[in-house]
């Protein structure tokens, strides 16, 4: 990632969301809950990365997928961990 960027719960659970595609281009319609402008966000922030989607989505165009800045985000920031002085 780049800088000290911090991420909100939307940037992480778009992340989480994209993650699901693995390394494939797939368009944002296949991943409900992640917008284009969320997308656009992400993918300034060198996160994601946009591509022609995978031959299953062709009619769709363009496709979406983490970089690998952005699985190291997901690593950094995972689902379980939990923020400081909680339980």
């Amino acid at each position: 990632m780049r800088g000290d960027t911090r991420l909100n719960g939307r940037h992480l659970r778009a992340l989480r969301t994209l993650a699901n595609s693995s390394s494939d281009f797939e368009p944002l319609a296949a991943r409900p809950g992640v917008g284009q402008a969320l997308a656009e966000q992400l993918i300034a922030l060198g996160l994601v990365e946009s591509g022609p989607c995978k031959p299953r989505y062709a009619d769709y165009g363009t496709g979406y997928r983490l970089t690998k800045a952005g699985w190291e985000a997901l690593d950094e920031n995972g689902p379980f961990k939990r923020r400081q002085g909680s339980a």
